[in-house]
Parts: structure tokens; C-alpha cells; sequence
């Protein structure tokens, strides 16, 4: 069975990740102590245009020596309430491989819903790959601020 993390361990990911010291590009053995990736979200801030500011997309890759440990539940809900409290978006965008099984899951978990596919999304070692898309669309609360639902 896989280990779960700590809360420590957990806040250090995080905290790597929203600094920008997990590098992505870097070759692997350049980064041996680094499990995780950085995760973005491309919030409405950065959109200038006014028809622009009500949505953002995101990205989560955990390497495959840290699935099972709660790591993309821990990013993921760290997300969300950046989304809710920081940018008050209104729709969160993502793309996912059609045949992560366990990603689609997890985002259908905390509302995600299908709203297409983009067939030969990415190629890898010639190998045309599907993604899905996924939407989670926020509804205002009973107070009238923009906000995500509570997790499960």
C-alpha cells in the first residue's frame, strides 16, 4: 500500500510548488530530492481583457513514484480555494488524458464535469494521445460571493 503523507510534508509541497523551486523541464536526475511537480493556475488576474476575468485553467502532474499518497487531493484543494478566495473564479478549465482513470475520478469528485475531447491532444513517442476537457463551474453562495462547494 502506498504512504500517505504528513501534514508537514504536505505543506512543504506546497510551498515548493506556489515558490516556483519545483522545475518542471529540469532533467529528472538534475532533481533527485524533488517528488513532485509544479502545478499552475493561470488565474483571471492575468487576464487583462474584461471578458476574460471570470475563468482560469490549471495543471497537476505527481510523478508515479507518489501516486496513492494524496498528493493531487492536497493540490487540488489547494487550488479550489486559491480559485474561491483569491481570484473569485467563476469557471475552472483543465485538460486530462482520456485514459487517466484515476485523475478523471478525482476531478469528478470535487465537480468536474466533462465538456469535450480533444482527440490528438498531445503525441508521445509517435503515438497520438486524447485529452478530455473538464470544467467545474462555481455558483455563487447563499451569500452571494462567488465560491467552490465545499470538498467531499
Amino acid at each position: 500500500m502506498a504512504e500517505v503523507l504528513s501534514q508537514s510534508q504536505i505543506d512543504a509541497l506546497l510551498n515548493a510548488a506556489r515558490s516556483g523551486e519545483m522545475d518542471l523541464d529540469a532533467p529528472k536526475e538534475e532533481q533527485p530530492e524533488k517528488k513532485y511537480r509544479k502545478y499552475d493556475f493561470y488565474s483571471p488576474r492575468k487576464f487583462t481583457k474584461e471578458r476574460m476575468k471570470h475563468r482560469g485553467t490549471f495543471g497537476i502532474s505527481v510523478i508515479k513514484e507518489e501516486w496513492g499518497k494524496g498528493v493531487g487531493s492536497h493540490l487540488l484543494e489547494e487550488i479550489l480555494a486559491f480559485a474561491k478566495n483569491e481570484v473569485h473564479a467563476e469557471i475552472i478549465s483543465l485538460e486530462v488524458r482520456s485514459n487517466n482513470a484515476r485523475a478523471i475520478g478525482l476531478y469528478k469528485k470535487y465537480g468536474f464535469e466533462k465538456i469535450g475531447e480533444f482527440k490528438g491532444f498531445t503525441k508521445v513517442d509517435g503515438q497520438y494521445l486524447d485529452f478530455d476537457l473538464m470544467n467545474l463551474y462555481i455558483e455563487p453562495d447563499a451569500a452571494g460571493q462567488e465560491g467552490v462547494s465545499d470538498t467531499p
